[in-house]
């Protein structure tokens, strides 16, 4: 039985090693028996990129769950679920409802990172939210979320929900959207910034990459 379950959502357009060492750092720190990756539906993210100005750069779900998959091969504890993108219209509240069907004694933790906590808190089902499941919040660039949890009373009442994951690694520049912006450019460093076998994959496909 799991006592505890870990759950990243995310484009992952391409995922990253900065993803990657968060989910492994955030399993680490709750000592928790699975982490799942969650990659979000192709139109959600068709509409962010087209929103971007970069409609052509927009993976496939069969992409993405796969190149996360590869990822997540070396570490037991990570599985790839494509719930998200069976169910286009879920969001964050319905996903973790999925996990706890699944899962119905374990701790759930909705991982995300510091910079993206402030829209979390804006939900109007947080309260709901909160009763029911954990944040797993990892302090991206050293910043302090304690302020953050403050400026929102239901969240603060219940500060104890909030997790706090040290970022596990300088993720300066490290994102997908460099990867894209490198690949799109011409530039070095893309490939630093990937799992080898998710750059292996993109090889592969031919997606961004020549050579």
């Amino acid at each position: 039985m799991e006592k505890t379950i870990v759950i990243m959502s995310g484009s992952f357009n391409p995922p990253t090693i900065a993803h990657h060492k968060t989910m492994l750092a955030a399993v680490e720190a709750l000592d928790a028996g699975k982490g799942f990756y969650i990659p979000t539906p192709a139109k959600a993210l068709r509409y962010k990129m087209r929103k971007a100005g970069f409609p052509a750069e927009v993976l496939s779900e069969e992409h993405r769950t796969a190149m996360l998959k590869a990822m997540a091969q070396e570490a037991p504890r990570l599985e790839v679920s494509d719930v998200e993108c069976r169910h286009p219209k879920w969001h964050a509240m319905e996903t973790m409802k999925h996990f706890r069907e699944m899962y119905p004694e374990a701790e759930l933790y909705y991982l995300t990172g510091s910079d993206n906590l402030a829209m979390f808190l804006r939900s109007r089902r947080l309260e709901e939210f909160l009763e029911n499941f954990h944040f797993a919040v990892v302090d991206r660039d050293r910043e302090d979320t304690t302020p953050i949890l403050m400026t929102n009373e239901i969240a603060w009442e219940r500060k104890e929900r909030f997790a706090i994951i040290p970022s596990p690694m300088e993720k300066d520049g490290i994102s997908s959207t460099a990867v894209r912006e490198k690949f799109r450019n011409g530039e070095p460093g893309a490939e630093e910034m990937l799992h080898p076998k998710v750059m292996e994959l993109m090889k592969e496909a031919a997606i961004w990459v020549n050579g």
